[in-house]
């Protein structure tokens, strides 16, 4: 047998009193959660669900997360998790894209839900936070139309069904949606052994112990939050410390509160927490934070460890596709700066040129990240040709811009598809958005092409400005700023990596994963400049 959820029953074995799950409104033992995922997991046995059927869940991270999402795998069921702020055309492309048989939703979802869904396909079921002290509706021994979690909860107590249906590590357990961030959603099968490999793999470089505390501000449907939190707290035994929503000042609240001594985040999250200060919090129970989904700014590392010095912060680096984990910096003493470290457990690198020729380690060459190992995803559900061209032969092709070091160190340079062609010459937006972000008055940034009739593509820069910089209209304190920047890229980079275009914005389009939705951000490039063509030009030359 080879199930993950195995992972909660053996922790509830060895560790039944340890804390596995605390919010702000309830606090479970190992043992509590094993019976609250074994009632959960029987009642959808006994509802008509088979094995091999998929469960989507549209909740925010909780509890009720946690226990849908183990209880769904033990019962040999597939779970797929999605944004608990989809819309409703999301919601629907969801479930017909993973075919769900069933869908756990919150109370808030529930009308759009309803909207989206075939009925005669699809039934929802309502989390009503049943271990909290949620209402209760009548039982119905049949999935169908409108039904509570507890509901199946109380149905699982009255059967005999085993709780644990035998998957092999094959099986797919979970589907998760890719960030959309440059088309529709696609849902990446991930498998039993997937889970496992890079759950496990993710803390063994880093001295797990038994009494460590997980603080989680990741979202749980995304496989960062998901596998490098959820399922690695689980698999070791850890207390993991749940968050539906990320504040900069609550976070040092519950990593004080809490003795949190692990947390992972986006580098947007380690910029609002060295804002926010210490402010006289006791901080230094903290010891493991991982950053990843995009670069760190330069001095980020040094500036967080001077404010928390007992904690190391080591930026790593994965995809959906394979199950989070590809690479990470392993300690303090170890790792390398400007790199995201290197292989994880399984896990092979190479990096290909254009031609696929393969790439010597050490030769400082740019190519194309392939990636082979236990942790690579079975495939896109429901699309065989996608599936097709994300690999070569067997090996996944990231889509990133990297060269390996001779002492295998991964250096990321960018997405090949955000790579910038400028009158024939390779420009990289992460090289650009890497010395902006290191600048007086800068906030936040990204670095796009767009079209040029004479150079084939132009550089241009969206700014989101200090708060102190902000001149908020006036457009004169803009034009000093924007004069200030370029002054100062004239000194860090090539004539031709130089931004022609610098526009200031209140904010710029994220996922929920702190990654930038690059197709918004290139529309209201193309907003701002049609409105920059029409007031005094703010252009840099060449």
């Amino acid at each position: 047998m080879f199930n993950l959820a195995l992972a909660i029953t053996e922790a509830g074995r060895s560790r039944p009193d340890h804390p596995a799950v605390i919010t702000d409104e309830i606090r479970l033992s190992f043992s509590q959660l094993d019976e609250a995922v074994t009632d959960l997991a029987r009642g959808l046995r006994a509802s008509g669900l088979q094995p091999g059927d998929t469960v989507a869940l549209h909740l925010p991270t909780g509890v009720d997360f946690v226990v849908s999402f183990y209880a769904i795998l033990r019962a040999g069921l597939v779970a797929a998790p999605f944004s608990p702020q989809a819309s409703r055309r999301e919601i629907r492309h969801v479930l017909e894209l993973s075919g769900a048989r069933a869908v756990v939703a919150g109370e808030s979802a529930r009308e759009n839900v309803i909207a989206a869904c075939n009925p005669s396909r699809t039934a929802l079921v309502v989390a009503d936070s049943p271990l909290s002290g949620g209402p209760r509706a009548s039982c119905d021994h049949t999935l169908e139309g409108d039904q509570q979690l507890s509901t199946l909860m109380r149905m699982g107590r009255r059967v005999s069904h085993e709780a644990t249906v035998s998957r092999s590590a094959d099986d797919v357990a979970a589907i998760i949606f890719t960030s959309g961030t440059t088309g529709a959603p696609k849902g990446a099968e991930l498998t039993h052994a997937n889970l496992w490999v890079s759950c496990t793999a993710l803390l063994s470089r880093s001295e797990p112990r038994a009494d460590d505390v997980v603080l989680a501000c990741l979202p749980l449907h995304h496989v960062f939050g998901m596998s490098g939190l959820m399922n690695a707290a689980m698999a070791w035994g850890m207390t993991l410390v749940l968050t539906s929503r990320f504040d900069a000042a609550e976070t040092l609240d519950l990593i004080e509160q809490h003795g949190v001594t692990r947390f992972s985040g986006v580098p947007a999250m380690f910029c609002d927490m060295l804002a926010a200060g210490t402010g006289g919090r006791d901080l230094s129970s903290l010891r493991h934070v991982t950053s990843g989904g995009s670069a760190l700014p330069v001095g980020t590392v040094d500036a967080f460890e001077e404010m928390i010095p007992s904690a190391t912060l080591l930026e790593g680096y994965g995809a959906t596709e394979t199950t989070s984990s590809i690479c990470v910096n392993s300690d303090r003493r170890r790792r390398r700066s400007g790199t995201v470290g290197t292989p994880s457990w399984g896990t092979e690198l190479r990096v290909v040129d254009e031609e696929g020729c393969v790439l010597p380690d050490g030769s400082g060459q740019t190519g194309e990240l392939q990636v082979h190992g236990p942790t690579v995803f079975r495939g896109y559900i429901g699309d065989p040709e996608a599936t097709r061209q994300a690999f070569d032969g067997e090996w996944l092709r990231t889509g990133d811009l990297a060269h390996i070091d001779a002492d295998g160190y991964v250096h990321l340079v960018d997405r090949k598809k955000n790579m910038i062609i400028r009158g024939g010459l390779n420009v990289y937006p992460a090289e650009i958005e890497q010395v902006l972000a290191t600048m007086h008055g800068v906030n936040d940034v990204v670095v796009l092409g767009h079209p040029d009739d004479r150079l084939g593509e132009e550089i241009a820069a969206l700014i989101i400005a200090e708060p102190e910089s902000s001149s908020h209209g006036d457009t004169s304190d803009d034009g000093e700023l924007i004069a200030r920047l370029d002054e100062r890229l004239r000194t860090e980079l090539a004539p031709y990596k130089r931004p022609r275009h610098i526009e200031l914005v209140d904010q710029l389009p994220r996922s929920a994963a702190g990654k930038i939705i690059r197709p918004d951000a290139q529309r209201l490039l193309a907003e701002r400049l049609a409105s920059t063509a029409r007031r005094p030009s703010t252009t840099r030359g060449s």
